[in-house]
């Protein structure tokens, strides 16, 4: 099968995977500059760089790649020992790129109403994949959420939805109603699985009394501290639209890491500072 071909099922099938490339080679190599092999997650390959422990240590390096969401160039010599040293006497060496492809992290809404319908759109735009989930016929639809990946219409209520979530999920809970968005939380702490971002719309008051009836009822203050409620950052926002900009705001800057601090720095302006200017020279006629 060609390589683009495997490639394009791979990535389509939504798993994590590098693409091991060879950008440079010198001396007396196994395969030349361009090879290429595909190492999935769980260290199965597709095509090969040539076997050998040389191989054995471009998987190593790929899944501890993927594992770090991190492309990576390597170096390998072949050498019996030494830095870099694949065990193997040819005398030559290479470097590979490990091209890390990650299907995009997921935005789970719990809730479509007003708020998810601008949340959807821009979660989108900034290249999320996106699931809606409602106990209302007419709010779990296509024609309401065209951008979505996924749907669910929660016919039995929100806390006996088959929705296994992941990791790498970014939860949110907008249901229409206080106790709605309380069996949704309920629902995403007795999941195995603790997600990478779970917040919930409220206000401080009512936040606070939802998180110590959880906390009485033997939930986790541990996890519990890891909510996000009320959920967003503090921009002031009022409108729907604004409200979405604030919680995907939130789960970007938590995403890498990030406290959401402003980019601009008022020491950058100097209280005494010559700056000589230069005219610009005029084009001779």
């Amino acid at each position: 099968m060609d390589f683009y071909q495997r490639l394009s099922e791979r990535v389509a099938s939504g798993e994590a995977l590098a693409v091991c490339t060879i950008v440079a080679a010198n001396g007396s190599v196994p395969r030349k500059i361009g090879t290429k092999m595909i190492v999935r997650e769980d260290g199965a390959i597709d095509f090969t760089l040539g076997g050998g422990p040389f191989e054995a240590l471009v998987i190593e390096d790929a899944q501890e790649a993927i594992r770090r969401g991190e492309s990576a160039i390597k170096a390998y010599r072949f050498l019996p020992a030494g830095e870099n040293a694949t065990g193997m006497t040819c005398g030559g060496d290479v470097e590979v790129f490990l091209d890390v492809h990650r299907r995009a992290a997921r935005v789970v809404v719990f809730g479509g109403g007003h708020v998810a319908l601008p949340l959807v759109r821009l979660a989108k735009t900034a290249g999320f994949r996106v699931a809606v989930i409602d106990d209302r016929r007419e709010f779990a639809n296509d024609v309401r959420f065209p951008d979505a990946d996924e749907i669910v219409h929660a016919e039995g209520g929100y806390v006996g939805t088959d929705f296994p979530l992941e990791a790498d999920d970014w939860v949110v809970i907008v249901t229409r109603c206080h106790q709605t968005d309380e069996a949704c939380l309920r629902h995403v702490l007795d999941e195995d699985v603790e997600p990478a971002y779970c917040g919930v719309v409220a206000s401080r008051r009512k936040a606070k009394v939802l998180l110590a009836r959880l906390v009485q009822d033997g939930y986790d203050p541990e996890r519990l501290r890891r909510v996000r409620s009320p959920i967003g950052l503090d921009i002031g926002a009022e409108t729907t639209e604004e409200i979405a900009i604030s919680i995907l705001g939130q789960i970007i800057a938590e995403r890498a890491g990030r406290d959401a601090r402003p980019l601009a720095d008022p020491d950058l302006v100097p209280e005494h500072l010559e700056v000589r200017r230069t005219a610009r020279a005029r084009d001779a006629r």
